[in-house]
């Protein structure tokens, strides 16, 4: 990992750090990172020009004549627009919570403030950090066996009518059950009228569950140790014989005539040994697809949205009607360098034989990273001046990042379309027990993905114990065939003397 010190690169990062003490003195917020800003209006009773600041959670305007400015949090806005006007032209309508309504126009780029604002406002952008490292952070790809995809289970996708069904058809059972005593499931949990979510015992079974799969690690670790002590055994035996075949030559010299002259005339065979083999052992699951929400940054830096796919061998962008974008498809063996510039979330790409680099801008910044570097782990990895640093090639970061309610979402480029246990409350339901159901949805889809891990860890154990037995039997083989002709050596050099 390098930090990239050139002039320029320093001057827009200054830049950068600028406009975040600027937004944050501005507007009194704390520690807010701008993503972007826009030269725009905010219809009032007339139109006011000003400037538009997009942070990781706020919207923020301010006027370019007067002191009225705005700060609109992202987690209070339910619906974004994009709409035409005779006065403001392009415009960007901002619908919130409390029935208020922003609406913003005259941009010069105004689909872009779109995608950046929506993105924001579906994505809102986190980091994981991972300490103490936890055993699934050890196995690297630089561990003696083999991974050979992605370490999470492919999510299916949620019908949104059948899922919406579904939940209506829990709430009712649930408030039948409750209906005796008045309380809709809600109220019941709110007033501890049914049992707690217990949370320490999802994360206790996460614990659990990659301490497990850690010894599965450890056993095929202990198995290419234990395969290759075998081959060296076997070698040595192929060696022992190769002795006894040249002692069958001498005494045979020595008994006969007739054998001193075959070994005249023929040639003496030397031990070849077949060589030091990759004992490695390859845990096989089945091909996987992890689907990112990005913007890709065009020639011309305008954004379009669409996913991010990695497969097993390969990458590239795809439009949410799943059509590769032409021109942006590569393998991974390509990647030469990945750059987290100044500007908050963005990234470049750039491969080998100074092909045209590959732009972007995500909310799942550490995610894309961290899968990179797992199934490239030869890219290097570089940060501009005051880019924000993070975390990245582990196997525990995927978990986390990319977890079965986030992956059926972002199959489908919507995170409405994912089904999630708190979404089976009503709308009554307290942000704390939405939150305590959510979080115990992310350690359930871990324990999800390390069982399906041990699954294939199991099957790899099990196949190389077999092939190891088997060998085991061929040696044994062999050094029962040596010791029988090491008699018969000894019977003839008796019968010499």
């Amino acid at each position: 990992m390098t930090e990239i010190n050139d002039p320029s690169v320093v001057s827009k990062a200054e830049k950068m750090k600028a406009k975040n003490d600027y937004v944050n003195t501005t507007f009194r917020l704390n520690d807010e990172v701008v993503v972007q800003d826009y030269h725009c209006s905010l219809k009032r009773t007339f139109g006011t020009q000003g400037r538009v600041w997009i942070t990781y959670n706020y919207i923020c305007f301010i006027p370019t004549l007067g002191s009225q400015i705005e700060v609109i949090p992202l987690k209070n806005i339910v619906r974004l627009d994009k709409t035409s006007g005779l006065i403001f032209g392009s415009n960007i309508e901002i619908h919130l919570q409390n029935g208020a309504q922003y609406t913003f126009g005259s941009f010069m780029h105004r689909d872009e403030a779109f995608e950046v604002l929506y993105h924001l406002w579906k994505h809102p952008p986190s980091y994981i950090e991972i300490a103490p490292p936890t055993p699934a952070s050890n196995a690297t790809p630089n561990s003696q066996f083999n991974m050979n995809n992605s370490s999470i289970p492919q999510a299916s996708n949620l019908n949104n009518n059948s899922s919406q069904g579904f939940r209506r058809a829990t709430k009712n059972a649930n408030n039948q059950n409750n209906q005796a005593n008045g309380l809709s499931i809600d109220d019941a949990l709110e007033m501890g009228q049914v049992n707690r979510i217990n949370t320490n015992a999802s994360r206790e079974a996460v614990q659990i569950a990659l301490e497990v799969r850690q010894m599965g690690v450890d056993a095929l670790n202990e198995l290419t140790n234990q395969a290759e002590m075998i081959d060296r055994i076997e070698v040595n035996v192929e060696k022992i014989h190769a002795n006894l075949d040249r002692g069958d030559r001498y005494m045979r010299g020595i008994e006969t005539v007739g054998g001193a002259f075959k070994n005249i005339v023929s040639k003496q065979k030397l031990f070849v040994g077949s060589g030091q083999q990759d004992r490695t052992i390859s845990v096989e699951r089945k091909p996987e697809v992890v689907n990112v929400e990005i913007l890709l940054k065009n020639a011309d830096d305008s954004l379009t949205p669409c996913l991010l796919r990695f497969s097993e061998n390969e990458f590239g962008c795809f439009t949410h009607d799943n059509q590769l974008i032409k021109g942006c498809s590569w393998s991974y063996d390509f990647i030469e360098q990945l750059v987290m510039r100044s500007r908050p979330q963005h990234m470049d790409i750039r491969f080998k034989q100074n092909a045209p680099r590959f732009r972007l801008m995500s909310a799942f910044l550490q995610g894309i990273t961290n899968e990179l570097v797992l199934r490239c782990p030869d890219a290097k990895i570089a940060f501009e001046p005051n880019s924000k640093k993070f975390q990245f090639g582990s196997f525990a970061i995927s978990e986390k990042t990319f977890n079965l309610s986030a992956r059926a979402a972002l199959m489908n480029g919507n995170s409405e379309t994912a089904t999630k246990t708190s979404s089976l409350l009503s709308d009554n339901a307290s942000p704390e027990m939405r939150a305590i159901l959510d979080q115990q949805d992310k350690d359930l889809q871990i324990v999800s993905s390390v069982v399906s891990d041990l699954s294939g860890i199991t099957t790899a154990i099990g196949t190389e114990v077999r092939r190891q037995n088997e060998q085991l039997d061929k040696v044994t083989g062999r050094v029962d065939e040596a010791n029988n002709r090491m008699l018969r050596s000894n019977q003839r050099m008796n019968n010499l003397s």
